[in-house]
């Protein structure tokens, strides 16, 4: 405390000391030299007015730099914009006609490309067409498949159509068993065709026939097994010896495999003028002869042959095995042709003959569509 007390005091002196001073300057000096120093002060403390004006020279000259510094940049902008508007305009000129010219070229491709699938289309109607024809232009049945029953409506919505080709039957004298008009019913070809066309019945389907099948030539190959004699299938057999000698002898290395070596020695011995003479090649034939050639339509998918006169043959055996009668007819100028009856007992069946095919033939007559439809399903129709 004594130590403030000290510097309060010696802050007092001084003070004092200095007012004294000021009021003896102004007591000899006056009022100008308190004017003078207050005019100094002011001078160090406040600017000029010269230096405000160069100041604002100063600053109109950056603002006029600013401006050109503008000016010149928007000049080179607005030459950048009008030479990238140049650019981009000659560019797309250029890719205009480019983009014609391809676009011209895709357009054709896809229509020649567009022109070419519609003729391959056309085509294969036109080639699907003609086979559903069947070489006849006749008319064309539409048959509708029965309605569902409730369990089937579940499994399908809508009921199929199926389409027959009609042709008409040439007159026939003995007795008609057979309408004037018979619709064809595709049949599934795969050896089997016989079968296909005579046993099924609705709602089997192919495996179940086959099987079928299976059985009827067992039970016939068993018939030919037992029985000493086959004397009734000679013509048939010898006919078909015939057919495989003459069309072998025309080929350029035949092959005569199929043949017995008794027949084949036989055929070779004999004139070429005289081989149709058939009496003497029924001679020749014997009974081993007939039976081995019978036992090959045990196998599945052999074709069940028939004989092209009235004599007996594989057909009639079967259907009488059947209980079946067979109306085998042939296409002849368009039109059906009634070639024999295989069998004696049962329900009348009719069928036609193309080469090595069978057909179910529909008749109206006698037969209801539901007969039919399911052979035609069998067939993927």
């Amino acid at each position: 405390m004594k130590l403030n007390r000290k510097k309060f005091l010696a802050f007092l002196i001084l003070s004092s000391f200095f007012l004294e001073t000021v009021s003896l300057k102004a007591y000899f000096f006056g009022e100008e030299s308190l004017s003078l120093l207050r005019h100094k002060t002011a001078r160090t403390f406040s600017p000029s007015k010269k230096i405000s004006g160069k100041k604002k020279k100063h600053s109109s000259k950056k603002k006029e730099k600013k401006s050109l510094k503008k000016k010149s940049l928007t000049k080179k902008k607005k030459a950048l914009g009008s030479k990238k508007k140049k650019s981009l305009t000659k560019k797309k000129k250029a890719l205009g006609p480019k983009k014609k010219k391809s676009l011209t070229k895709k357009k054709k491709a896809l229509g020649s490309k567009k022109k070419k699938s519609l003729t391959k289309k056309k085509k294969a109607l036109g080639s699907k067409k003609k086979k559903k024809d069947l070489r006849s232009k006749k008319k064309v049945l539409v048959v509708k498949e029965a309605s569902p029953t409730k369990k089937e409506r579940s499994k399908r919505k809508k009921t199929k159509t199926y389409s027959f080709t009609e042709f008409d039957v040439m007159p026939f004298s003995g007795p008609r068993t057979f309408g004037d008009k018979l619709y064809l019913v595709p049949t599934l070809g795969d050896g089997n065709c016989f079968f296909h066309s005579v046993l099924t019945r609705p709602g089997q389907n192919r495996r179940q026939v086959i099987e079928e099948s299976i059985e009827l030539r067992r039970r016939f190959a068993d018939e030919i097994r037992r029985k000493d004699s086959l004397t009734e299938y000679t013509a048939m057999v010898a006919a078909h010896f015939l057919f495989i000698y003459m069309t072998e002898l025309e080929k350029e290395v035949p092959d005569y495999s199929e043949l017995p070596r008794n027949i084949l020695d036989f055929f070779n011995s004999r004139p070429r003028d005289s081989l149709y003479d058939l009496e003497p090649l029924y001679a020749a034939i014997t009974q081993d002869n007939i039976r081995s050639y019978l036992l090959t339509f045990e196998r599945n998918g052999v074709y069940i042959a028939t004989t092209h006169d009235m004599g007996f043959s594989p057909a009639d055996a079967i259907a009488l095995l059947m209980k079946r009668r067979i109306n085998i007819f042939w296409i002849t100028r368009g039109r059906l042709q009634f070639h024999k009856m295989a069998g004696n007992e049962g329900p009348i069946i009719n069928v036609l003959l193309d080469g090595l095919h069978y057909s179910r033939l529909y008749d109206p007559t006698r037969e209801t569509p539901r007969d039919v439809i399911q052979i035609a399903k069998n067939a993927d129709f």
